[in-house]
């Protein structure tokens, strides 16, 4: 694959292709061999910490200037960057004292609720895909070690009983029929198992209907910014205005939190 595309830089962090099970055969000499004979390898994995990234894991906005660097477009960097800067600047100054936020009980889109098998994960982790929970100071109802235990049942859940669940990745549930996110769908396969399930109907989250999609963890950002909104208009409506599922990614103009126009102007080159 590498050999026929023959490109002049490959975007890939080099250690992913034998840091993963890329490919049953595929291991570090393979990597080399691409990286003498077909392109240099451009690319850091950094949506997690993974067991193999034992090195600097950048943040978004490091891994993109970076990028930006190498295809010479700084300015656009530059763009996105003030942008991205004064949206969290407005957005976290308003928001209410820490004692008044809410914890969440963060569960991955592979949870199962129908099978009572849900998967913890925690808000504050590091990595881009949590950096919407991060730039809103969401901290995580489910503690290190429960995340770190890997598994949980609607028992455990209760135990914790956050006043918030949400679906790491649910905003990408979809249908084939669909355009995108599917609200359908996502309460079909997260929320009415939860509200027929016995135990998983006691769950204050369920019983006052705060289950939310979460964040599409594959983001950058574009996505990032509109995730941010979504996020926030989740947690605070009162604030930011109330997260409508029907409708999402359209946000009345009046609930928006960035401008969208200035993202396509900065898209197209007009900064």
């Amino acid at each position: 694959m590498f050999y026929e595309a023959d490109p002049d830089v490959i975007l890939m962090d080099p250690t992913y292709l034998h840091g993963t099970g890329w490919d049953d055969d595929w291991d570090a000499d393979d990597t080399a061999e691409i990286r003498e004979n077909v392109a240099p390898f451009f690319g850091n994995n950094c949506r997690r910490r993974r067991e193999f990234h034992d090195y600097k894991l950048y943040s978004m906005y490091g891994a993109f200037e970076r990028l930006a660097d190498a295809f010479r477009e700084g300015e656009r960097y530059r763009a996105f960057a003030s942008l991205h800067d004064e949206v969290l600047s407005e957005v976290q100054s308003r928001l209410p004292p820490e004692e008044e936020r809410p914890e969440i009980g963060l569960i991955n889109g592979g949870s199962n609720p129908e099978e009572g098998v849900f998967y913890p994960l925690h808000t504050q982790d590091e990595g881009y895909e949590m950096k919407p929970y991060r730039d809103l100071d969401v901290k995580s109802a489910f503690s290190t070690d429960l995340e770190a235990a890997g598994e949980a049942d609607y028992e455990r859940l209760l135990e914790v009983d956050p006043e918030i669940i949400v679906v790491h990745w649910g905003i990408g549930t979809t249908t084939p029929e669909a355009d995108g996110f599917d609200a359908e769908a996502f309460h079909e396969q997260y929320v009415r198992p939860m509200e027929e399930d016995g135990v998983g109907s006691q769950l204050t989250a369920v019983r006052n209907g705060r289950v939310y999609p979460g964040a599409y963890g594959e983001q950058g950002p574009i996505v990032n910014l509109l995730q941010t909104e979504m996020k926030a208009q989740q947690l605070y409506p009162e604030e930011f205005g109330e997260f409508d599922p029907e409708s999402f990614p359209e946000v009345p103009e009046d609930r928006q939190l960035f401008d969208r126009q200035r993202v396509r102007d900065i898209i197209t080159g007009e900064f």
